[in-house]
């Protein structure tokens, strides 16, 4: 196959198990094997840049990282390209929301996580035991970062999910999409990893029918059912399989090496 010129990765469940931190070794060589023929990589996750295990950072060196599901374009050398800001008035009312039914709410930005509610019950549940102080830091005294530093690109909650949800219905400008048990991501309801990824093809003169991207979770089904093809790893859920083209071995077993020789794209 030589008709792939971009192959597009998500992090957790695809570069990375979800309790690893490290790509495994027939990954890696594949990636190298796709970088030696000239074809582009990029990361897309939710993550921010500065949340990305360094590790995946240096071996797969991509391209581009498409982060906070699509509200960040970093180029190679990790500079912002396109951002996509949410409206401080509707920051402002889901922080109200948290404040009043007491969820943990980090805001992200290009620098760090500032938290603007219940500062150490978001930073030791987000950072999942590591190092955290200089990328989430204490917004709790005056909450208006945003409004007095840099606007706001993503937000994650952390607590009573079932009124986070029912509360979204109020703020239709915002998609709500559940993350790990108990958490929530929320971005811009007219960006999504999709909209980052079209804003790479756009630079680079490429389509869709030249694209290849692995995915595991459900903010991957959109890019894996527009991209020429879509691969969902093994460990994927049954509805994200139902995107795809092609269901691959689980992350940790081969599964990207796998898809790559299965199309002969390497």
């Amino acid at each position: 196959m030589t008709d792939i010129k971009l192959v597009i990765f998500d992090i957790d469940g695809t570069l990375i198990s979800e309790t690893g931190n490290r790509i495994e070794d027939s990954a890696v060589d594949a990636i190298h094997q796709l970088k030696a023929k000239g074809i582009k990589v990029l990361i897309a996750t939710g993550r921010t840049i500065y949340f990305i295990n360094p590790h995946v950072r240096e071996i797969v060196d991509p391209d581009y990282f498409v982060t906070i599901n699509g509200q960040c374009l970093l180029n190679r050398q990790e500079r912002i390209v396109i951002r996509h800001d949410l409206n401080n008035d509707s920051v402002k009312k889901l922080y109200d929301f948290c404040v009043t039914h007491d969820v943990a709410m980090g805001i992200k930005y290009s620098d760090a996580i500032y938290v603007t509610h219940k500062y150490l019950a978001f930073a030791e549940s987000y950072s999942q035991g590591k190092p955290y102080e200089e990328i989430i830091r204490d917004d709790t005294a005056t909450a208006d970062h945003y409004l007095t530093q840099e606007p706001a690109m993503g937000i994650f909650l952390i607590g009573h999910p079932e009124q986070v949800m029912a509360f979204s219905k109020e703020m239709p400008e915002f998609a709500f999409t559940a993350a790990r048990e108990g958490c929530t991501d929320v971005c811009d309801r007219n960006v999504n990893k999709t909209k980052g990824i079209e804003e790479v093809l756009k630079l680079n003169k490429l389509n869709w029918f030249q694209v290849m991207a692995f995915g595991d979770g459900e903010n991957d089904t959109d890019m894996l059912k527009k991209a020429g093809y879509g691969i969902a790893m093994g460990n994927a859920k049954e509805h994200v399989r139902q995107f795809a083209d092609f269901v691959t071995k689980e992350v940790d077993q081969g599964g990207i090496m796998h898809a790559l020789t299965h199309y002969k794209v390497i």
